[in-house]
Formats: structure tokens, C-alpha cells, sequence
């Protein structure tokens, strides 16, 4: 939870009730999904469904921490963008 906090620039006793519970969840899906990608690499067989699941809510309660960008700054994002850029008809 601290390298969450960091990440935030705010103690844990500085955030807001929001954000600590925040910061709470996105440890446990952190440790959820680890537990799950440890036993894939024992050969285990694992939910995979989960797994999916648990990345997307980690990324979902980063971005709402402000830890991840939410959206694609990329300038060649879409199909026409890129190809334009390479010289190609789109």
C-alpha cells in the first residue's frame, strides 16, 4: 500500500477516507491477481476469467487513483492516423 500512497504524493493518514479504500482495494486486487499468476507458473490451473477480471478492476482503481493515464495519448491510435503517417492509403 505504501508504493500506492507514494504514487499519490499523500501519506495514508493524508488521503481522503475515499482514496485509503481506494488504495485498499487495489492492494488486495493486486495480491489477488499475483496469487493467481504465482500458481499459472506452478503449472496450477487457474480461473482465467478471474485473472482477466482482476487486471481490468487493478486498472481501473490505478486510473482512478490517478496512477495510470486513462485513454490512448497515442497519435497513431487509430487505423487512418497510421496509415496516413506511413504513407499507405487508408
Amino acid at each position: 500500500m505504501a508504493s500506492y500512497c507514494q504514487g499519490v504524493g499523500k501519506t495514508f493518514d493524508a488521503m481522503t477516507e475515499a482514496e485509503r479504500n481506494t488504495v485498499r482495494q487495489a492492494a488486495t486486487v493486486q495480491l489477488q491477481s499475483e496469487t493467481l499468476q504465482a500458481a499459472i507458473v506452478k503449472g496450477e490451473h487457474v480461473d482465467t476469467e478471474q485473472l482477466v477480471r482482476l487486471s481490468n478492476l487493478s486498472v481501473r482503481l490505478l486510473t482512478k487513483l490517478g496512477l495510470v493515464k486513462a485513454g490512448n495519448d497515442d497519435e497513431t491510435a487509430d487505423l487512418a492516423s497510421y496509415l496516413a503517417s506511413r504513407g499507405a492509403a487508408a
